[in-house]
C-alpha cells in the first residue's frame, strides 16, 4: 500500500514538475559554486586590495573637498 502511494503519488508529482525540479537543482548548482568562486583565497585578496584602493580614494576626495572649503573661507576673507 505505501509502496503504491510513494510511486503514484511522489514519482508522479516529480514527473509532472520534472522542469522545476531541474531548474531548482540548477539555481542551486550555480549558488554554490558562485559561493565557492567568491571565497577563492585569491579573490579574497583582490578583494581586500580593492576595498583598500577605493579607501584610499574616498579619503583623497575628503581631503580635496576638505581643501576647497579652505579655499573658498579664505578667499573670502581676502
Amino acid at each position: 500500500m505505501d509502496l503504491q502511494l510513494v510511486k503514484k503519488g511522489l514519482l508522479n508529482y516529480t514527473r509532472r514538475k520534472k522542469r522545476w525540479a531541474l531548474l531548482l537543482a540548477a539555481l542551486g548548482f550555480s549558488t554554490y559554486t558562485a559561493y565557492k568562486v567568491y571565497h577563492f583565497p585569491s579573490l579574497a585578496e583582490k578583494r581586500k586590495r580593492v576595498s583598500k584602493i577605493f579607501g584610499a580614494f574616498v579619503a583623497v576626495v575628503e581631503a580635496i573637498s576638505d581643501s576647497a572649503d579652505t579655499i573658498g573661507v579664505v578667499s573670502k576673507d581676502l
